[in-house]
């Protein structure tokens, strides 16, 4: 059973020891102290797990564990289920988050029936800028991602979904993801601050997917949700077995 009002913050990492420490040190700092951080080692080999270790040894809100190496998705979905918080925030090993993030979510999902709460993201690192999604809509969802993967939700509205989708582990995962946890009738709430930290690398998981990767990535998205597709946009069904 989940503890109420307190956040799992997910953090899958695979070799990401040069950024660990930031990330973990954006959880620690939160203004709202009411979160465990699971931190999932993908079978690194570099000094992942001496980053780690040391905060779990710092403070016992930080849970260490170590699989071997099987991807984000299935890092994510092991880490929400050894989670104990009412809500769920996954976050990279190689990002981070603003220090109120936790508090403005929470209280914002907490004022209305909503099923995710996010907000401005700024990118640093290789390129720099900021990004805000906006107003939620369903079917645009359907063409695009909308969200960041680090975005705030309901550990109960996860256990209704499969969970992050294993086939996608080359990329676009998180977008996979929202179309189970989303429907036409959710409510999402937009944070009008920054609150999350994308770090661009020269070699980020993101910038490194070619088109043709990108085009067999949203043919297995569909091919995931061919129903929701063929109730929503069916001509996008037959563009993508015209070209399988």
């Amino acid at each position: 059973m989940s503890e109420k009002n307190k956040v799992s913050v997910i953090v899958p990492c695979y070799n990401q020891g040069d950024f660990l420490n930031d990330a973990l040190e954006s959880v620690f700092g939160q203004t709202y102290v009411n979160w465990e951080c699971i931190i999932v080692n993908d079978g690194s080999t570099d000094n992942s797990e001496e980053v780690a270790k040391l905060w779990a040894q710092k403070d016992n809100r930080f849970k260490y564990f170590t699989i071997a190496n099987a991807g984000v998705s299935h890092a994510r979905n092991f880490g929400i289920s050894h989670s104990l918080g009412e809500f769920v925030l996954p976050l990279d090993g190689d990002d981070r988050i603003s220090l109120n993030f936790l508090e403005e979510a929470v209280g914002a999902m907490q004022s209305g029936d909503f099923t995710l709460a996010y907000g401005i993201n700024r990118q640093f690192g290789a390129e720099t800028g900021e990004w805000a999604a906006g107003d939620y809509d369903y079917k645009k969802l359907l063409h695009q991602n909308l969200f960041p993967c680090t975005a705030l939700y309901r550990r109960s509205d996860y256990d209704k979904t499969p969970g992050y989708s294993e086939e996608m582990r080359e990329g676009l995962e998180d977008w996979e993801f929202w179309l189970h946890l989303l429907n036409e009738k959710s409510k999402v709430v937009r944070i009008k601050n920054i609150t999350f930290y994308y770090r661009r690398k020269p070699a980020s998981r993101s910038a490194e997917i070619s088109k043709a990767l990108e085009v067999k990535l949203r043919r297995q998205i569909v091919k995931n949700h061919q129903d929701l597709y063929d109730r929503h946009l069916p001509d996008l069904i037959t563009l993508y077995h015209d070209h399988s």
